[in-house]
C-alpha cells in the first residue's frame, strides 16, 4: 500500500509536466536500432541446440522458433534467477521478447533477447524495458521514459529493489543509465499515454554486442546483442553487405539477383 500511494502521488506530480534494400544508413555501426520487441507466448512444442520450438498462441496456430544466442536471458518470471535452456520440457508455457524481423520460413524464426519460465496459466510475467530517456532525477527516485515510450518507470530508493541480472549484485539509482535494458515487476500501471508505474522490483541486464563480429572465421551483425539475420547492412562509403538466415555474412554468393564478391561486398546486379 505504502508504494502505492508513493506511485499515485508521483504520478499526480508528474502528470502537470507532460504535454529490393533497407533504407540506406551511413555507416553500419549506426544502424537505426528497433526499439519495439514483440512480444510471444505459447508452450514449448521442441527444444534444441540454441533453438526454443514454441505452439505460439499470438496468433492460433502459429508455431515459431526463437534462436537463443549467448546474450539471450532466460530467467524465472517469478524470482529473475538465470534459468539452463536445457531444463526446459515438452509443453512447459514459457513466453518472451523477440525480434521484430522473422524469416519467411515456414515456421518463421527469429532472435529472443529475454525467456521467461515458469509461467503461469495466464502468462502474467514481468516487462522488458529499455531506457530511452532519464525524464528526473531526484535523491530518492529516477524517472525513466522507456524507448518505445509505452512506459513512464519509477525507480525508488528506498521501495524499488534493484539488482543486476545473474550476479544479483545490489544496485543504486546512481547505476541507470539511458539505453541500459530491464526486467521490471509493478503492481499497478496508471492508463495515461504513456503508461505509468512505479518498480517494485527491477533487474539491469548486461551489456550487449553491438555491431560486426568475427567469429570462427565467419563474420556476423549484431543489434542490442542480437544477430541481425536475413538482410541486407550498409557501410560507409555505400558498401552493402548481405546476412542469411544464419547471420553469417555471405560472401562468393548470389543474393536476389545481386553478385556479392569474396569480401561480402555487393558490386552490380548478377549476369
Amino acid at each position: 500500500m505504502k508504494i502505492i500511494k508513493k506511485f499515485f502521488s508521483l504520478v499526480l506530480a508528474f502528470s502537470f509536466m507532460l504535454t529490393a534494400m533497407p533504407v540506406q544508413a551511413e555507416n553500419a555501426d549506426e544502424l537505426p536500432t528497433p526499439e519495439t520487441k514483440v512480444f510471444v507466448w505459447g508452450k514449448v512444442e521442441a527444444v534444441g541446440t540454441n533453438r526454443i520450438q514454441i505452439i505460439n498462441s499470438t496468433e492460433a496456430g502459429n508455431d515459431c522458433i526463437l534462436n537463443i544466442g549467448e546474450d539471450t536471458v532466460i530467467i524465472d518470471a517469478l524470482t529473475g534467477d538465470p534459468v539452463e535452456l536445457t531444463s526446459l520440457k515438452r509443453l512447459d508455457r514459457i513466453a518472451a521478447y523477440v525480434s521484430p524481423i522473422m524469416t519467411k520460413s515456414l515456421p518463421p524464426i527469429t532472435n529472443a533477447s529475454v525467456v521467461f519460465v515458469n509461467v503461469d496459466k495466464d502468462y502474467r510475467v514481468p516487462r522488458y524495458i529499455k531506457a530511452g530517456e532519464i525524464i528526473e532525477t531526484e535523491d530518492e527516485f529516477v524517472r525513466v521514459l522507456s524507448a518505445d515510450q509505452t512506459l513512464i518507470a519509477t525507480f525508488m530508493k528506498e521501495d524499488t529493489e534493484l539488482f543486476a541480472y545473474k550476479t544479483k549484485n545490489i544496485l543504486g539509482l546512481d547505476d541507470i543509465h539511458q539505453n541500459d535494458e530491464f526486467i521490471v515487476w509493478y503492481e499497478v500501471e496508471m492508463l495515461s499515454m504513456p503508461g505509468q508505474a512505479v518498480m517494485v522490483k527491477a533487474m539491469k541486464l548486461p551489456e550487449k554486442k553491438q555491431g560486426w563480429h568475427l567469429e570462427n572465421d565467419s563474420w556476423y551483425y549484431y543489434r542490442d546483442g542480437i544477430k541481425v539475420i536475413e538482410t541486407w547492412i550498409a557501410s560507409t562509403g555505400g558498401r552493402w553487405y548481405y546476412v542469411g538466415i544464419d547471420g553469417k555474412m555471405a560472401v562468393n554468393t548470389e543474393v536476389d539477383g545481386c553478385a556479392i564478391d569474396a569480401d561480402g561486398v555487393y558490386h552490380s546486379t548478377a549476369e
